[in-house]
């Protein structure tokens, strides 16, 4: 997935709720290269005489003007500790072929960095990773949760990244796992509690950031979390939320009328007026007259040809007719299963939305019993537990 997402050039990888709890992940080969490079001890003979040198880079490529190595380049050093991008703000980024900075997997590489460092300085055998960035862990750490609240961000400035809540590019499991380690080595109890606190949870667990809230049909529903923050004293607001979303009715306006073939075949008679000539002549003399034969034949043929055509041009009409008939009556079969697929559509709407506010109202009365139940003074020395349920 990574090594896709860095040939499209977006490392940010779609992922949803229903990839499961963050807790026993395991993170990728690929998404560990950046720990690889930290945790690649500088004193083991195999890591130094395998890895070849590369040449000293002295700059970031050409295209990109607004790029700068996270530390400085040393002449003939292994692969391993090749610089990477850091963007203004001083965190890890992936350099596009375009020039542009993507901070898909900016959450993931610091986590996977800052425990490879400590890795090389807490390992017998290892030597301390050599290279210093502007930032410290802390300063990392505290812009990937800006607000501390317990939010962490797949980058918190660069768009579409810094939308944990981003079914496509929000906080996903990968980029949270190595946050997780690099802040236990670190003694981050704080950051980690407020983690912790900020995760989504349900029946099956505690959930990543990106995805998104279903209700038991399956429908996209509330924030959870919020539910979960709603007091239940005496004076909470318990407001009614309503589904108001549009069930528009689409109506199939394709046209079905019927096609009819009106093309005129008239039929072109030859009446031409044939001459009369000597039939038949004995002794010099016209015995018999009549129509001259020869016209009368051709008069004949060209009728016989005409009439042929306009028995052709019947016979075409025809069918052309009989094929417009059946073009219509596919036609509008088609429209009426179009049709009924759009009112399948409004209905399964109307009876997902009749759902939502039925929870809705579940939800407003549960709010309100509790609120009655927090009024109800104190008989006892001990009161019952009140809990909100969500």
């Amino acid at each position: 997935d990574d090594e896709k997402a860095r040939t499209k050039g977006s490392a940010g990888r779609k992922h949803s709720k229903a990839q499961g709890p963050v807790t026993g992940a395991r993170p990728s080969s690929a998404s560990a290269s950046t720990s690889a490079r930290a945790s690649a001890g500088a004193s083991s003979p195999k890591a130094t005489t395998t890895a070849p040198p590369v040449a000293a880079a002295t700059a970031p490529p050409a295209n990109a003007s607004n790029a700068a190595y996270c530390w400085a380049p040393t002449p003939g050093a292994p692969i391993q500790e090749r610089p990477a991008f850091c963007d203004a703000s001083g965190l890890l980024v992936h350099l596009d072929d375009d020039g542009k900075f993507n901070g898909g997997d900016t959450a993931q590489r610091e986590g996977w960095y800052w425990f490879g460092v400590w890795l090389r300085s807490h390992t017998p055998g290892l030597t301390p990773w050599p290279h210093k960035r502007a930032l410290i862990f802390e300063q990392v750490i505290q812009l990937l949760e800006p607000k501390n609240d317990g939010v962490f961000y797949r980058h918190p400035t660069l768009p579409p990244w810094n939308d944990a809540y981003s079914k496509e590019w929000g906080t996903s499991r990968d980029q949270l796992v190595p946050l997780i380690a690099a802040m236990g080595v670190y003694g981050k109890t704080s950051q980690l509690r407020r983690l912790w606190a900020a995760l989504p949870a349900d029946l099956a667990g505690k959930h990543a950031f990106n995805g998104n809230w279903r209700n038991f049909l399956g429908q996209d529903g509330m924030n959870c979390g919020d539910i979960k923050k709603r007091g239940c004293d005496a004076t909470s607001s318990c407001p009614l939320e309503v589904d108001k979303r549009p069930c528009t009715r689409e109506i199939y306006k394709k046209d079905c009328s019927l096609v009819v073939d009106n093309q005129s075949c008239p039929l072109d008679e030859d009446t031409s007026s044939c001459p009369d000539v000597c039939l038949l002549r004995l002794f010099g003399k016209c015995t018999k007259a009549g129509h001259d034969p020869f016209c009368e034949t051709k008069k004949g043929l060209n009728n016989g040809v005409n009439g042929a055509r306009k028995a052709t041009c019947e016979a075409t009409k025809a069918t052309n007719n009989a094929a417009n008939l059946v073009a219509k009556a596919v036609c509008e079969s088609g429209r009426s299963s179009q049709q009924a697929i759009f009112d399948a559509v409004k209905e399964n709407c109307e009876v997902g939305k009749a759902g939502q506010n039925a929870i809705f109202a579940a939800q407003k009365a549960s709010c309100e019993t509790a609120k009655r139940v927090a009024s109800i003074p104190a008989k006892r020395t001990s009161s019952w537990p009140i809990r909100c349920v969500g």
